[in-house]
């Protein structure tokens, strides 16, 4: 007969089509839409976007006050070197100690040197002994009084990179200072060095030296 081909498509033909298209939807989706796309996941994924709402709404609850306020109120032993007092980086024992070597070091030099002048010198040895004495006085009082005082520095923390300041987060008062190195370090070294280790476990890392003159010792650098 003449005319127009007819192609016969079966019911069976058709259901193969169907089978592969859908199959080869599922190949293209992301496995994380094809789980979503299931009536078992559906109601999973409902609730797990329900528990995460809830703990975003309990976060935007805390205030950025009520975490400066007292940071270490919980805390049973001594914070990391790096934990925060109020708004600054703290200054672990470590850092500190350091520290205090370098500026021991600075001190322990000048003795040596001036040591070698008095020995080298026979006839003017005790006028160099005096005026060497003198010398490391005045060395000592720039770097542990007139420094801290105006940068909160001695040369061996300015080194390291921590700095002395007030417990109320201002710069440390020059009554402070005084208090803190002339009167604290001598309380703090006197029972076996009991003062100093305190750092090592108090809660805001301050040996007696600091409680005595309210101070603390952070490593955020700020220009003051």
């Amino acid at each position: 007969m003449c005319g127009t081909p007819v192609t016969i498509v079966s019911n069976q033909n058709v259901a193969n089509k169907d089978s592969f298209d859908d199959k080869n939807q599922e190949t293209l989706l992301p496995k994380t839409e094809v789980l979503a796309s299931s009536p078992k996941t559906k109601s999973a994924s409902v609730k797990q976007l329900a528990l995460s709402n809830l703990s975003i709404k309990k976060a935007e609850n805390i205030s950025v006050a009520q975490v400066l306020e007292n940071p270490l109120s919980n805390q049973s032993f001594a914070p990391a070197s790096h934990a925060l007092i109020g708004l600054f980086e703290q200054a672990g024992f470590g850092l500190r100690m350091a520290a205090s070597m370098l500026d021991i070091l600075l001190v322990l030099l000048l003795v040596l040197v001036t040591s070698i002048l008095a020995n080298s010198v026979d006839v003017y040895q005790n006028i160099i002994e005096k005026l060497s004495w003198l010398a490391i006085i005045i060395a000592w009082s720039i770097n542990f009084l007139v420094f801290p005082i105006s940068t909160g520095q001695t040369v061996g923390k300015w080194l390291v990179g921590i700095r002395i300041i007030s417990t109320n987060q201002q710069r440390a008062k020059p009554s402070q200072i005084i208090i803190r190195h002339l009167f604290g370090y001598f309380v703090s070294i006197l029972p076996i060095s009991l003062g100093l280790l305190w750092i090592i476990w108090d809660k805001k890392q301050q040996g007696w030296h600091d409680k005595l003159a309210n101070t603390l010792v952070i490593r955020k650098r700020f220009n003051w």
